[in-house]
């Protein structure tokens, strides 16, 4: 098991955001058994453990962490049948959307072009355009590492406690390595399907400032009621505010520390402009949450995961 242990592991190689320091050890395996075999030896070490997926949505500290990064490398995906399939962790969740959609199903096709991989979909409960990856989830199998006896166990979709951006999974760490997905709306036009995701797909790359390392929408849209709305003078749908318009309204757009900045063309994403340390990242979103608050009195909510 040791034999896979990597020690002073360069974080930054783990995240999107191409930020970060140094983590005391670092596995990687598509084996299960020897992944459970690194969270106990971590426990009886009392290491504190992080489970990665492709690492789109996270900010690592600058320095030295003292703890056991796991990268399970699972991508199997199996039919069942009748809508249903059985998908490993670390399968790319656009992989999985596109096997969805050529089998007609289109019960989640507007998430394509969300970074990351099934795993991380499920413990974010990622979503756009008004779909969640909560919408197909029907079980998810899970170790939670805060037990004292690690053990896997078999969720049903409401024990998932599935909300807005939010799972169980973001509040007890944990290894997600399967979910069973269903779904349930098939279309009769399959390539009108297909047209709809290329053209979300086309506008993700209009908007995202994909040309810079960063790590996805920076905060959640912020749920408001149809009088605020009126208030503010806003017509925005789902009675969610995007993060990113007010961040652009309290004048942050485009605003630098460092390398790290709220992006010029999508003000929801910080960029790394070439060499952004964390606490750059981190002095930003402290800002634009004083100032949205101090101008809207709403608060905005991180969707990045900071891990120190």
């Amino acid at each position: 098991m040791k034999n896979i242990l990597q020690e002073n592991y360069p974080l930054r190689s783990l995240s999107t955001f191409l930020i970060g320091g140094t983590a005391k050890y670092f596995a990687h395996s598509r084996d299960l058994q020897e992944v459970f075999d690194l969270m106990n030896w971590a426990k009886s070490e009392n290491l504190a453990v992080h489970v990665l997926g492709r690492g789109s949505d996270i900010l690592f500290a600058d320095g030295l962490i003292e703890a056991l990064f796991i990268k399970y490398e699972n991508q199997e995906l199996a039919a069942l049948g009748e809508g249903r399939y059985r998908v490993a962790s670390a399968l790319p969740l656009n992989y999985l959307l596109m096997r969805l959609a050529r089998d007609g199903w289109e019960d989640a096709h507007s998430l394509i072009g969300i970074p990351g991989t099934v795993g991380g979909a499920v413990w974010a409960n990622a979503g756009a355009y008004g779909q969640e990856f909560a919408d197909i989830v029907e079980s998810v199998k899970v170790i939670f590492l805060d037990e004292p006896e690690l053990q896997i166990k078999d969720l049903k979709k409401e024990e998932c406690f599935f909300q807005y951006r939010d799972s169980i999974f973001k509040h007890r760490p944990a290894l997600v390595f399967e979910t069973i997905v269903r779904c349930q709306n098939k279309t009769t036009d399959q390539e009108a399907l297909m047209k709809k995701m290329v053209e979300i797909l086309k506008s993700r790359h209009c908007k995202q400032p994909l040309n810079y390392p960063n790590a996805g929408s920076i905060f959640k849209n912020v749920s408001v009621t149809d009088e605020i709305q009126q208030l503010l003078g806003t017509n925005f749908p789902h009675n969610k505010i995007p993060a990113a318009w007010l961040i652009e309204q309290v004048g942050l757009k485009g605003f630098r520390i460092g390398d790290a900045q709220f992006s010029e063309k999508h003000a929801n994403f910080i960029v790394n402009l070439g060499q952004a340390k964390a606490n750059d990242v981190l002095d930003l979103l402290a800002l634009a949450k004083q100032k949205v608050e101090d101008h809207f009195k709403m608060k905005l909510e991180e969707e990045l995961i900071y891990i120190k």
